[in-house]
């Protein structure tokens, strides 16, 4: 799960990268359609890093709050932990007629 993560957070540094040095490139073009396009592509940026990062410290404050959860409740934890896991194999191995 954690290469899948950081795959995916690479390939939108990568993304974020590429759009950046579009709007670089196309700094001189002096077209209207040019600089609409690299406008709405700057706003597009900068709105999705905010996003990114509101997503990011989202997910790793749940994380420590399921984590601290855990650790304050292993007994029931390990009890979901349980039911689930039956659950599963009864889901699993049940016969289809």
């Amino acid at each position: 799960m954690n290469n899948n993560l950081n795959t995916i957070v690479q390939y939108l540094n990568s993304l974020t990268q590429d759009a950046r040095d579009l709007i670089a490139a196309t700094a001189d073009s002096a077209e209207d359609n040019v600089r609409v396009a690299r406008k709405r592509l700057s706003t597009a940026v900068d709105s999705g890093g905010v996003a990114y990062e509101r997503v990011r410290d989202d997910a790793r404050d749940k994380a420590r709050c399921a984590g601290q959860t855990i650790c304050a409740n292993p007994g029931v934890s390990l009890a979901i932990v349980v039911a689930i896991g039956a659950l599963v194999a009864l889901l699993l191995t049940r016969r289809r007629d």
